[in-house]
């Protein structure tokens, strides 16, 4: 029987191979299925995990990832030693965002094979993405005593120590990526990042310019070089960069679909800024003339259009949410919860075992930790947690449903919630900002600030943000001191802020954006 079995795994194996991969599907399952698994066989269940590991690995092919999960779990569970199965659940665990579990994954690869560098690379990759930056340098440098010549270790290494604010030790990873690979394009720009933030402009440049020798057409430097020319004041520089981009986006496939990655380069966003700081109003109007025809939802083009059609006093012919300050949503726990405090209190203590980074890199939060994005993960709290706010979002949904702006008309019909814990110490806030990557944000409150100053530690809404020149004063803002257990929902495309506060507390919330399901929009019903 056994030697029957491995002839149908070696078949199917030959024809997925092949690209024959509905074939080898149809022998797995018949393996599977006329195979049970028996604690007597052991080498039986070996081998109807290597069927259960190949047909995950045909789903993950075919994007069905739960399906891959599936397959992926049984087979690591019929063969505990089975590394290959470990790593792939690991990897389809850490798509799905849950970064815990994939960690846990990696780890069992390592602990069975304590030299696989691919596997201890993985993992720190995850631990970085998890805000865990100190076990991922301990995990990179592992990797590197073993095989220390793979210039990729050195750049994760590298990105790991930026993030922690090492900045020499990461520009001495990066240079040494660069030795190992001389035309290494992610070595030369995460240098440039290095030195951008020593303030060093001229050296981020040189870096970021070396990168596109060895690769003329990598959108991510032209952005960086985008970025860099815009803080230094040179925005008809500037402009250039952010047009070549949009230009050779637009000739991308993946031109106007939101779930791809090129969708979201604020290359379009900052033309249009740079556009509005030079004056060149004409030009700026045909341009939001010319979005508003091709139906574009991206958030940030959404904020800027509000923005200038508010400062020059045209029409505001975005598609994605005409007026974001109509649509702010306060709810409670109340509602949802019976024991509040107690909940409140839960979420605090699960939220405080998270991995906690100071001021991230992206320079919103200030005098503050963020976790990672993951916190829906934490425990059982979190999980009903992301329960309540579905609840609360489907009645905001409601709420607004005979509004005619593509914002509630497209409403996502599937979507996923990803969220953080803010911790926020004295002279804490977040600078203005908005979630361009989401579709509806919020935030639920554990813990706020009493103060005799009624602003202190409140969230602020606004239409202007990223530093813009006011030809006019802006209308009234929004501002509303929070409660322990409020929640607050709004447009991801609208800025919002934290207002400074001087008490010696610490400020607990949860903030967390919509993303819609890839393809998956239509009217809210």
């Amino acid at each position: 029987m056994e030697n029957k079995l491995l002839k149908s795994l070696g078949e199917a194996a030959k024809l997925q191979q092949a690209g024959r991969s509905s074939d080898a599907q149809i022998i797995y399952d018949q393996i599977i299925k006329s195979h049970s698994s028996d604690s007597s066989h052991k080498n039986m269940d070996a081998l109807i995990a290597i069927a259960h590991n190949n047909l995950g690995f045909i789903f993950q092919r075919n994007t069905s990832l739960h399906e891959a999960l599936e397959h992926y779990r049984l087979a690591s569970e019929l063969n505990p030693k089975y590394c290959e199965a470990h790593y792939n659940l690991g990897h389809v665990l850490h798509s799905l965002g849950d970064l815990k579990e994939a960690i846990e994954c990696y780890g069992r690869v390592v602990a069975i094979e304590p030299k696989n560098v691919d596997a201890l690379n993985t993992l720190g990759s995850a631990l970085s993405s998890n805000g865990d930056l100190a076990s991922a340098v301990k995990v990179f440098k592992q990797a590197l005593e073993i095989n220390p010549s793979i210039a990729e270790l050195h750049n994760n290494l590298g990105s790991a120590l930026l993030s922690l604010g090492k900045l020499n030790a990461a520009a001495a990873s990066f240079k040494t990526a660069i030795k190992l690979k001389p035309e290494y394009v992610n070595g030369f720009n995460n240098l440039g990042h290095v030195f951008r933030e020593q303030g060093n402009l001229e050296g981020a440049m040189e870096n970021y310019e070396q990168a596109l020798k060895s690769d003329p057409n990598l959108l991510q430097t032209h952005n960086s070089i985008g970025n860099l020319l815009r803080q230094e004041k040179k925005y008809e520089e500037a402009l250039s960069s952010f047009e070549y981009i949009n230009n050779q986006i637009s000739k991308s496939d993946s031109f106007g679909d939101p779930s791809s990655e090129e969708y979201w380069f604020n290359a379009k966003s900052q033309a249009l800024e740079c556009l509005y700081i030079l004056g060149r109003y004409k030009e700026l109007k045909d341009e939001l003339a010319s979005l508003s025809e091709s139906h574009q939802l991206n958030r940030r083009l959404a904020a800027i259009s509000c923005f200038v059609s508010h400062q020059l006093e045209i029409p505001d012919n975005h598609t994605f949410c005409r007026n974001p300050l109509d649509y702010i949503h306060f709810g409670s726990l109340d509602t949802h919860v019976a024991d509040v405090a107690g909940f409140l209190e839960e979420l605090i203590v699960d939220g405080m075992k998270e991995k906690q980074v100071w001021e991230p890199r992206h320079g919103v939060t200030k005098s503050g930790y963020l976790t990672a994005n993951t916190i829906f993960k934490a425990s059982d709290a979190y999980a009903r947690l992301e329960e309540v706010l579905r609840s609360e979002i489907t009645s905001y949904c409601e709420k607004f449903d005979v509004e005619a702006c593509k914002y509630i008309k497209h409403w996502p019909r599937a979507y996923f919630l990803k969220g953080w814990l803010n911790r926020l110490l004295a002279k804490g806030h977040q600078r203005s900002h908005i979630h361009p990557g989401g579709w509806l944000s919020g935030c639920v409150y554990l813990k706020t600030v009493e103060s005799k100053v009624t602003s202190h530690g409140a969230i602020k809404f606004g239409l202007h943000g990223y530093d813009l020149p006011l030809i006019k004063e802006m209308p009234q803002e929004r501002t509303y001191s929070p409660r322990p257990g409020d929640i607050v929902l709004f447009p991801s495309s609208l800025f919002h802020s934290t207002i400074p506060f001087t008490e010696e507390v610490e400020r607990y919330s949860i903030a967390f954006d919509l993303y819609p399901q890839i393809k998956q929009m239509s009217d809210c019903d």
